[in-house]
């Protein structure tokens, strides 16, 4: 207004037709406020709505400082994560398919499990008889031998637990052999079930530790005649205090031990043809250089190795 005021002065036509228009539109200007204000005292604000506009608005300004700081990059990544989940929903299929496999792999192991399960049972009656047999022939004539297989956790052998039971002498009750049996009854019985199973058994070595314990006479020419039988299949080594038992090995290894500058040694020797004999008389309780004794190692010795010819017993 000052300087249309001004220009009045230079002009006053024009000044004054300015001036005028101009009071007119700041009345006009005056009187829209007004209104606006008027309106705005009308309008009912809906805080519900405008805090679920701030937290959505918040909502997206985390996504933006999280994944990649703009709208599209923020849905690009939201594509990527639909795409990979996408891809493991397609897995449960697969899932699905590797469980029904699991069940039918499941059964086929139980099926054979049961069979399994079913030839032990029907072998163990027939197989502890055969082995009772030959522990007869082995020094234990009383003896009773049962083989005894019962349900367990199924794995890589079955699902059986199997357990030997024996009874040395008449009127003991069953017990399991390794509860029971003394290391020579242990050895004896093994050479029984050895005996029996040595078409079938692959192992290649076989040690028989104080096979001898108990036995002597007959008793133990039968148990040496059963380590070259059993030798005819496998390498036994037989570790005895038997003359009958030494006579029937193919090679024979003397153990002795001797006090050396106050050190105990043990020294084993492979003893040849006449170190055998010498040992087998020491053996037998007998004098070396007792002609009688010499011929009755001999005679031992012949009748080994007409038993356990083609062995390997040591």
């Amino acid at each position: 207004l000052r300087l249309l005021r001004e220009m009045e002065e230079i002009d006053a036509s024009r000044g004054a037709v300015f001036a005028t228009e101009l009071e007119r539109i700041a009345e006009s200007i005056q009187e829209l406020s007004m209104d606006l204000a008027d309106y705005a005292d009308g309008l009912e604000l809906d805080e519900e709505a405008f805090q679920m506009l701030e937290e959505r608005l918040d909502l997206l300004q985390k996504l933006k400082r999280k994944y990649g700081g703009s709208l599209p990059e923020v849905l690009a990544t939201a594509e990527r994560i639909r795409e990979r989940l996408g891809r493991i929903r397609g897995r449960d299929g697969a899932i699905n398919k590797l469980q029904e496999r699991e069940k039918e792999q499941q059964a086929a192991f139980s099926a054979a499990c049961a069979k399994l399960s079913a030839a032990r049972r029907a072998a163990a009656t027939s197989l502890a008889k055969a082995i009772e047999g030959k522990l007869q022939s082995l020094g234990f004539a009383k003896a009773a031998f049962a083989i005894q297989v019962s349900a367990a956790p199924a794995g890589a052998n079955g699902a059986d637990a199997v357990e030997y039971a024996f009874a040395p002498n008449v009127g003991e009750d069953m017990q399991p052999l390794k509860a029971i049996a003394s290391s020579g009854e242990m050895a004896r019985v093994m050479l029984a079930i050895k005996t029996v199973l040595s078409d079938a058994d692959k192992v290649p070595i076989l040690i028989f530790d104080e096979i001898d314990a108990n036995v002597g006479g007959r008793v133990a020419i039968r148990v040496a005649a059963e380590l070259a039988a059993v030798s005819k299949r496998h390498q036994v080594f037989s570790i005895t205090h038997l003359a009958q038992i030494a006579a029937a090995g193919r090679q024979h290894y003397q153990v002795s031990k001797n006090v050396v500058a106050d050190r105990t040694l043990v020294t084993v020797t492979n003893l040849d043809d006449e170190g055998r004999l010498v040992e087998i008389v020491r053996m037998l309780g007998a004098d070396s250089t007792s002609t009688a004794a010499r011929n009755h190692a001999r005679e031992l010795m012949q009748q080994a190795a007409e038993t356990c010819t083609g062995g390997k017993l040591s």
